[in-house]
């Protein structure tokens, strides 16, 4: 969902959110942080809307995947128009830390890659972004492409358009909601489906494996 909120407007039945950072964040830990080395890492909002979801990512890759040295940092945006940025403030510390910035979609990726390289100026090493939905319309690929992003990581909720940029890496989700299915179909609780590990272990995997 876009707005977790949105739970509540389902009225005849009880609706969970699905995270993608189940599966996002392992596989950032595994194929992405081994490159930081000892460098300092700073997970961004891209706004203040998104610093519960930037403090969840965090909040996994410290206590669920013991990744030390790591901050938090959010981007205020001041808007000339839609999608048209006029400039922008980093609130947090960036200067020599690799920034991962964590959002729920990338639509034409104006945004993003402003923040990107803002981050850069404000002394970043790095700039790296994830997020759920990669919507990629438009001029995005040509953006992201040309963009001082190193990667972007993105889950297979929407299949990419021919013509990807190579720094744009795809984590699919099909097992969490696999996963998600069996429960509900087999009156087990869907609670696994939100516990984030270095191997994302959740109930009921091996079950549908096997059957």
């Amino acid at each position: 969902l876009h707005c977790g909120q949105i739970q509540g407007f389902f009225h005849s039945a009880p609706v969970d959110n699905l995270s993608a950072l189940r599966d996002m964040a392992p596989f950032i830990v595994r194929e992405i942080v081994p490159s930081y080395k000892e460098d300092p890492i700073c997970i961004v909002s891209p706004d203040a809307g998104g610093v519960a979801r930037a403090k969840m990512f965090l909040d996994c890759l410290v206590s669920n995947m013991k990744v030390a040295n790591i901050g938090l940092a959010i981007t205020v945006k001041h808007r000339s128009g839609p999608g048209e940025i006029e400039g922008m403030n980093i609130v947090g510390d960036v200067d020599g830390k690799h920034c991962i910035i964590v959002d729920d979609m990338i639509d034409t990726a104006g945004t993003l890659c402003a923040a990107a390289s803002e981050l850069l100026k404000m002394g970043a090493r790095s700039v790296s972004a994830c997020a759920t939905h990669g919507l990629f319309n438009g001029p995005a690929y040509e953006r992201i492409e040309k963009s001082v992003l190193t990667h972007v990581v993105v889950s297979d909720t929407t299949p990419l358009r021919a013509g990807a940029p190579s720094k744009i890496r795809v984590v699919s989700c099909a097992e969490l909601i696999a996963e998600a299915i069996y429960c509900i179909n087999h009156g087990q609780s869907v609670s696994g489906l939100f516990k984030v590990s270095s191997e994302s272990p959740v109930p009921g995997r091996d079950v549908i494996k096997k059957e």
